[in-house]
């Protein structure tokens, strides 16, 4: 580029504050932004030479103001961190940009979680057996289902609704008290054993694994994400693992994407996978724990593939050192007070924060939305971890009433 030209371009699909990642990482290379929200406030668009006010769900509206930008420099790339219908957006002016992504007519296919299934099923990739019920067919399910079983939205995501059923009864109250707004659930086989997340790049169609996580969770009936510690108890089925990312990436024709896994490993030591989505992931694993764990910068590398700059395939995740990120939980009350403490990295202290402002009520953790706060601690073993995180929530002096 001469100095006589304009920088690239980058176009953020959403400029609040789990986008901004992708923001400052475009920026460091030396793309200029253009930012996509409706809220004028968003905190990333002060990082965007650009703007446009508009719904991250706007595709052609968004696409014809984009067209007003272009004399400033090409847009080369597009990207969203957020899930969900957003994807959409991106894989449509994706396409029109010629850019490596997600072939726009398999986007429901990740969004639905029964169109998911299907392609699991047509591939050949081990999934819980899982069945469609609604109010109407509730007693047939029944009868032809093991229970326990998982309910689940056919579309949603941070376990929002998420539920066990154990009996037939509790299907049909579970399916009845929902008729009116004519909800369907996606009803699944429950496997019992260790459940991982396998968070991976994908790289002009080939998958890369750049770290496991071993997930716990809270006691059932729940689906409440507690902890997650990297590495896995399972990164010696990185091999396995990583075969069965690509046979995703292959049955979903993706070109350059992240890639999360959540998968069960049973008894048999044979793995689940439960939900595979074209993202970046939450939890602060592509945030936080994964870049200090590896060094490896997943927003940067899925920038660099999808605009056509050199990339960097993953090095293969270490043992050590171990990094936890554990969550907080008020079990009900309101929160009075708490110790907003700095964390700076020293002494393997992460990141903390607390979710809710003083005089929030907390409710009992069903969903991922009730947690209250989060610490993520390193060392070398987990128990070094946890003790860390144990010391940190003591000296944040959370006071609940």
């Amino acid at each position: 580029m001469t100095s006589n030209e304009a920088p690239p371009l980058f176009v953020s699909i959403g400029a609040g504050t789990n986008q901004v990642p992708i923001i400052k990482e475009a920026r460091k290379l030396g793309f200029q932004l253009i930012g996509v929200d409706r809220n004028p406030f968003a905190p990333g668009l002060k990082l965007c030479e650009m703007k446009i006010h508009e719904s991250v769900l706007n595709a052609k509206e968004i696409y014809s103001k984009m067209m007003e930008f272009l004399i400033l420099g090409d847009v080369k790339g597009v990207l969203s961190r957020s899930y969900g219908k957003s994807i959409k957006t991106v894989a449509h002016l994706a396409k029109i940009l010629q850019q490596p992504y997600l072939p726009p007519e398999m986007v429901n296919a990740f969004i639905n979680k029964s169109e998911m299934k299907r392609v699991f099923v047509k591939h050949g990739i081990i999934t819980p057996a899982w069945r469609i019920v609604t109010a109407c067919n509730a007693n047939k399910v029944a009868a032809k289902m093991k229970f326990p079983l998982v309910a689940k939205p056919l579309t949603g995501h941070g376990k929002r609704h998420v539920s066990l059923v154990y009996t037939p009864e509790e299907l049909r109250h579970l399916v009845t008290t929902t008729a009116r707004s004519n909800t369907r659930f996606l009803l699944e086989e429950y496997i019992t054993g260790d459940e991982i997340i396998v968070i991976g790049i994908v790289h002009e169609s080939i998958f890369y694994t750049v770290d496991i996580s071993d997930k716990i969770r809270s006691p059932r009936p729940y689906f409440t994400d507690r902890m997650h510690i990297l590495p896995s108890v399972y990164l010696n089925k990185i091999k396995e693992l990583t075969a069965i990312g690509q046979t995703i990436t292959d049955a979903f024709s993706i070109e350059s994407s992240p890639l999360v896994i959540e998968l069960i490993i049973d008894h048999n030591d044979t793995p689940f996978v439960i939900e595979a989505v074209p993202e970046f992931g939450g939890e602060f694993l592509a945030d936080i724990a994964i870049p200090d764990r590896t060094g490896y910068n997943i927003f940067e590398q899925v920038i660099r593939s999808i605009t056509g700059m050199k990339f960097t395939p993953p090095p293969l995740p270490r043992v050590s050192p171990v990094v936890t990120v554990k969550y907080l939980f008020g079990g009900g009350g309101t929160l009075a007070s708490f110790n907003a403490l700095k964390a700076t990295g020293r002494r393997g202290i992460l990141y903390t924060r607390i979710f809710k402002q003083q005089g929030d009520s907390l409710s009992e953790p069903k969903t991922n939305h009730d947690r209250l706060g989060v610490i993520i601690t390193r060392g070398s073993t987990v128990d070094e971890t946890i003790a860390k995180s144990n010391r940190t929530l003591t000296k944040m002096d959370i006071v609940l009433e």
